[in-house]
């Protein structure tokens, strides 16, 4: 049996990108398996613009860079090697294709805004890591069931795949980021006869690890959240865990908390790195299928 995520850290504040952190670390340790899907979307990306001009296309183009090379190497951080300042400074070199979208307004006093959707050349990126000696993370990568509990003033209740909010929408909007597909439970009547809020909340995890086999996930993450409102803004205090299946025995739970001001998403990458976990890099692209 293989043993949980170990890895002893505490995030204050942007708490659920260190989540998707640790679900990084975890699949640069695990072998890759043939029956994994293959993210085909880890080369596109899509930045909020104010305009069409020329500044805010190659602004846009080098953060949108910077996102690609976060996904494909798993760390929160890219080092400035000369090979890669060189890259940021020229982002046009790397991708094949851009088009503009218009964002629907969200109220009739909202302004549309426009946003810009990158597609990077793959060999073109795979190149450059290479000769700026970047770990390269395989672009096979399994999905992750989440089974989350939301303790609020009215209750109790597990997170499903049906459900929007603050929490929901961080968890996916750092998964995107790094290019880790999340699964919510259905929590339809199959789920709901296996597993009880009472089960996440206390961390039961044999019932959670039957119920995930009907989703074909190699692993899912249970986490339970306490949410209080501070001055307007929204505290999420909780625990997280992650499992591999088949069931492993219990390890090491990460203690977070994160302010959502107005409760709206307010997720930005933690100061850590991939590597503080004992998730061990690809030697090379070669090992890693990218």
């Amino acid at each position: 049996m293989r043993s949980a995520l170990d890895i002893g850290m505490t995030c204050h504040w942007a708490g659920l990108g260190c989540v998707i952190l640790a679900v990084s670390s975890l699949l640069w340790s695990a072998p890759v398996l043939a029956e994994r899907e293959r993210s085909d979307n880890l080369y596109v990306v899509t930045k909020s613009v104010a305009d069409q001009g020329l500044a805010s296309r190659q602004a846009a183009a080098t953060e949108a860079l910077l996102e690609v090379l976060t996904r494909l190497t798993g760390l929160s951080s890219i080092p400035r090697s000369p090979v890669i300042a060189e890259a940021l400074a020229r982002p046009d070199q790397f991708y094949s294709k851009f088009v503009y979208l218009e964002k629907p307004r969200l109220a009739s006093s909202d302004q549309r805004g426009m946003s810009l959707s990158f597609t990077f050349d793959q060999p073109a990126i795979v190149s450059m890591m290479r000769a700026a000696k970047l770990p390269i993370w395989w672009s096979f990568r399994p999905a992750t069931l989440v089974w989350v509990v939301v303790d609020t003033p009215a209750g109790r209740n597990i997170v499903t795949s049906g459900d929007r909010g603050p929490l929901v929408d961080a968890l996916n909007r750092a998964a995107r980021e790094r290019g880790v597909t999340l699964m919510f439970p259905l929590m339809d009547l199959e789920d709901a006869v296996q597993v009880a809020v009472g089960d996440v909340w206390g961390n039961f995890i044999r019932p959670l690890a039957a119920a995930s086999e009907r989703y074909q996930v190699e692993q899912f993450l249970v986490g339970r959240f306490s949410v209080q409102e501070i001055m307007g803004q929204r505290l999420y205090s909780g625990d997280w865990q992650l499992f591999q299946r088949p069931l492993v025995p219990d390890g090491p739970k990460v203690s977070l908390s994160m302010l959502v001001p107005g409760g709206a998403a307010a997720v930005r990458q933690c100061g850590l790195r991939a590597n503080d976990g004992p998730g061990r890099r690809c030697r090379s692209a070669r090992h890693c299928g990218s």
